[in-house]
């Protein structure tokens, strides 16, 4: 929920010198938990980059070791087929007895990879316009702030101290 969307500095300090400390008061307080809000969708986010990014990892070393099952298969493969005795087709039935060719998963994985990759993209998109607002509704609550500040009402302070240690001049 941003707020003062739109306006200008001038526009949102005129509106805060119209309401009371009390207002502007509540009005910090919301700006608290919206960037409470706007952390743990970050940190959120963040959390799912990293799991993404760990599941690419392990698809792609997965690739790998696909690629390096197939590459053996076709070693295996032709291996019999060298040496197996007879004629074409003995040889051919000798290979389909002996021989396990692993399903090539690659092209799965491939699309896998480029949708996670996709998601994280979206991730790290949307983290960026969460900083924005971030930054942005900082400078507004500086505004409210400073408006807040010169509403303060005034307490004493020194008068206290005084009170509680009797007079000074006494001393």
């Amino acid at each position: 929920m941003p707020f003062f969307p739109g306006w200008t500095h001038a526009q949102i300090r005129d509106f805060c010198q119209s309401k009371s400390f009390e207002y502007l008061k509540n009005l910090n307080k919301k700006f608290g938990n919206l960037f409470e809000q706007m952390d743990d969708i970050l940190t959120k986010n963040n959390n799912e980059i990293e799991q993404i990014t760990q599941q690419i990892t392990n698809l792609r070393e997965q690739i790998k070791e696909n690629d390096l099952a197939l590459a053996q298969a076709e070693d295996n493969r032709n291996n019999v087929l060298s040496n197996a005795p007879g004629n074409g087709p003995e040889r051919y039935l000798a290979l389909q007895a002996v021989s396990y060719v692993p399903e090539d998963k690659t092209i799965d994985y491939k699309k896998d990879i480029e949708k996670l990759e996709k998601e994280k993209r979206s991730l790290i998109a949307s983290n960026g316009l969460i900083q924005g607002e971030i930054r942005d509704n900082i400078g507004k609550l500086r505004i409210v702030n400073a408006v807040m500040e010169a509403k303060r009402p005034y307490t004493p302070t020194e008068e206290l101290n005084l009170s509680k240690h009797g007079n000074l001049n006494q001393i």
